[in-house]
């Protein structure tokens, strides 16, 4: 039976350089096939971008790679709705893209374009992971079970010619949904999760949550995720400088999350090229495409560190409100925390993208900043004003918009 593929990992990888040529005519650059996938043993949806290569390369940089050294090339757009066209990518359109079991069974993609109706999601294919979502909500033939341990071949058939690649799956038990923890900056608490090893693991990929972004390291052995301090932390915890490490600093009111995964030879190759090769190139070492170019890779998550951060509330200001005056887009719940002089917290629906800082001065005394998304630099909003007898009174006006209006919280227990 045909069934679907599972979540995915999308890469973006790094910026296409074109060739120059000192004299005489340039040889006619052919397009050719990219393809971009990470089968995600832990996801129950996974993705198979693909799309033609540009000849003279797309003039942004992906998470993946960095910025040339000239600083001229500025970050791809981000849509995760339509992530080929807003990164300035050529989607390719009604390819049939095809991944195998090693039992003989398969999946057949479905392009979200198809799916969505709304115009966004082209070079984008989707199947479910039958193991962890058996619904098949793509259609039968769109679900395949991605396991841990096992094999998997990909096929892309397009205009272009056919395309193949393979991939095997690291094996170790797939990380559950870890619980959130509380955890106070300020009375010394300490958490620490893991190390987990996995079977057939080229490398462990951890990803830390910033105050404002996020930062990601490549490591050859496996990684302990901890909160101490006002820090998150990856790395082995007995090492000292130079080891591997991350370490970045946690807002109170926010939460931040700690996240380690198990990656095959085929993305560890991918993320070691980096922008040091051109991943579109045939002769790059990152590129695991058969007929094309790019990457189809797999990973097994492991550790999930999730903490709900705070601070000891003993500022007048710190505290919960509720909106009790102002404009129908102001946020209407704020939490406050007040550490190392500046100001933080959450509003609106909990989650780990949403975040508000700001601080205290003159004029404004008072200054809130809400990002939609602090990993994206989304600013949602802005409210300036003063503190007096348990509100905050002063004017929000939304990001892009010239437009402040009165507002006013009231704290609440």
């Amino acid at each position: 039976m045909r069934r679907p593929a599972s979540a995915f990992t999308v890469l973006a990888l790094a910026t296409l350089v074109a060739c120059e040529y000192g004299a005489g005519a340039a040889p006619t650059a052919r397009p050719r096939m990219a393809i971009h996938s990470v089968l995600n043993a832990g996801s129950s949806s996974q993705v198979v971008l693909v799309e033609r290569t540009l000849v003279n390369g797309r003039h942004c940089s992906s998470p993946l790679g960095e910025p040339g050294a000239n600083g001229a090339i500025a970050p791809c757009a981000v849509d995760a709705d339509d992530p080929i066209v807003a990164a300035g990518g050529e989607p390719i359109s009604g390819a049939e893209v095809v991944v195998y079991g090693a039992e003989g069974d398969s999946a057949v993609a479905v392009e979200d374009l198809a799916l969505r109706g709304d115009g966004k999601g082209a070079g984008v294919y989707r199947f479910a992971n039958g193991a962890l979502d058996p619904s098949h909500p793509f259609g039968a033939e769109a679900s395949l079970d991605v396991v841990p341990g096992a094999s998997y071949r990909l096929r892309v058939t397009t205009a272009l010619g056919t395309a193949t690649a393979r991939t095997r799956v690291p094996f170790a038990p797939i990380s559950s949904t870890a619980a959130t923890v509380g955890f106070n900056v300020e009375r010394g608490d300490v958490v620490t999760r893991g190390p987990a090893v996995a079977q057939a693991a080229a490398g462990y990929l951890a990803v830390l949550d910033a105050p404002f972004g996020r930062m990601r390291a490549l490591f050859e052995t496996p990684v302990t995720l901890a909160a101490f301090s006002a820090s998150l932390f990856a790395g082995d915890l007995n090492s000292a400088p130079p080891a591997p490490r991350l370490i970045t600093d946690l807002l109170p009111g926010v939460v931040s999350e700690a996240r380690v995964s198990a990656l095959d030879s085929n993305y560890v190759r991918a993320l070691r090229a980096g922008s040091e090769e051109d991943p579109f190139s045939s002769e790059n070492p990152g590129s695991s495409i058969d007929g094309g170019v790019g990457l189809f890779g797999s990973l097994v998550p492991l550790t999930v560190l999730r903490v709900a951060v705070v601070s000891f509330v003993d500022e007048p200001i710190e505290g919960r409100y509720a909106i009790i005056d102002g404009p129908a887009n102001a946020p209407a719940e704020l939490r406050i925390f007040s550490y190392r002089g500046a100001l933080s917290g959450s509003y609106g629906p909990s989650g780990t993208a949403a975040a508000l800082v700001g601080g205290r001065g003159v004029n404004p005394p008072v200054h809130l900043e809400f990002y939609s998304d602090r990993f994206a630099l989304a600013v949602y909003g802005r409210f300036e004003g003063r503190y007096a007898s348990g509100e905050l009174i002063g004017t929000f006006a939304a990001e892009g918009s010239d437009q402040r209006l009165a507002t006013v919280y009231r704290r609440v227990p």
